[in-house]
C-alpha cells in the first residue's frame, strides 16, 4: 500500500462546451426514440418526449 500511486483529480472537468455536446447527443437520442417507438406504446413515447423537452431546455440555458 505504501508504494501505490494515485492521481487524485487527474480527469478533466467538463467544460461549458463539452456539457452542451453531451446534452445535445442525449437530446437527439431521445428525440429519435420518441419518433421510432411503436405508436401503441404511448407511455414510452410520452417519456421520451418529456426527456427531449428537458434536454432542449438545458441546451437553451447553455447556449
Amino acid at each position: 500500500m505504501r508504494n501505490q500511486f494515485c492521481k487524485v483529480g487527474s480527469s478533466k472537468a467538463f467544460t461549458h462546451k463539452s456539457k452542451a455536446v453531451i446534452i445535445e447527443d442525449l437530446y437527439e437520442t431521445f428525440k429519435e426514440k420518441s419518433i421510432t417507438t411503436s405508436p401503441l406504446n404511448k407511455k414510452r413515447i410520452e417519456f421520451f418526449e418529456s426527456k427531449t423537452q428537458q434536454f432542449e431546455k438545458m441546451l437553451k440555458v447553455l447556449h
